[in-house]
C-alpha cells in the first residue's frame, strides 16, 4: 500500500512539475508574440512621425484637396479633415509630429494630397503664402487701392473746382 502511496505522489509530482513547465513555456511564449507584435505597430507610428510618410504610393494617382482652418481650430481637428479626406493614414502620427516640431498652422485654405509627406503638408499649412486666402486678400486689396485711388481723383477734381 505504501509503494502505492509513494507512487502516486510521485507520479503527481512528476505531473504537476510537468505542467509547471508548460504553463511557463506558453506564457512566454504569448509574452513574445505580444512584444513583437506591438513593438512592429510602435515602429510603424514612429516612422510615420518622423519618417517621411505619404498617404498615396509614389506614381499613384491622387486628387488635390482644398482643406479650410478657421481661427482657433485645433491641431486634432486638422489632422482628423486630413485623415477624412484621405491626405494621411494616422491623424495621431500627423497630429504628434505637429506637435514636436512645434508647427504653427496658419488660418486659411490650402491645397494639399495624398502625394505629399507629412513634413510637406505642414510646410504648406503652416506658411500663409501658400493659402488661397491670400489670393483673395491680394485681389481684394488691389481692387480696393484702385476704388480708394479712383476715389482721391474725384476728390481731388471736386476741390479744384471749389477753388475756382
Amino acid at each position: 500500500m505504501e509503494s502505492r502511496s509513494q507512487t502516486s505522489k510521485l507520479v503527481l509530482g512528476i505531473s504537476s512539475f510537468v505542467i509547471h513547465v508548460l504553463l511557463n513555456i506558453l506564457f512566454y511564449v504569448i509574452v513574445v508574440m505580444l512584444i513583437t507584435k506591438y513593438s512592429g505597430g510602435a515602429f510603424d507610428f514612429a516612422y510615420e512621425v518622423f519618417g517621411e510618410v505619404a498617404a498615396a504610393e509614389a506614381g499613384e494617382k491622387v486628387k488635390d484637396v482644398t482643406i479650410t482652418i478657421k481661427k482657433g481650430e485645433s491641431t486634432m481637428s486638422i489632422a482628423s479633415k486630413l485623415e477624412m479626406n484621405r491626405v494621411i493614414d494616422n491623424k495621431y502620427s500627423f497630429y504628434l509630429r505637429a506637435k514636436l516640431f512645434q508647427s504653427n498652422i496658419k488660418t486659411g485654405k490650402y491645397i494639399v494630397n495624398a502625394s505629399m509627406t507629412y513634413g510637406e503638408i505642414l510646410d504648406v499649412i503652416s506658411n500663409y503664402k501658400n493659402s488661397l486666402d491670400k489670393d483673395e486678400d491680394e485681389k481684394n486689396s488691389s481692387s480696393t487701392k484702385k476704388i480708394d485711388s479712383s476715389t482721391d481723383k474725384d476728390s481731388s477734381s471736386t476741390e479744384k473746382k471749389n477753388t475756382n
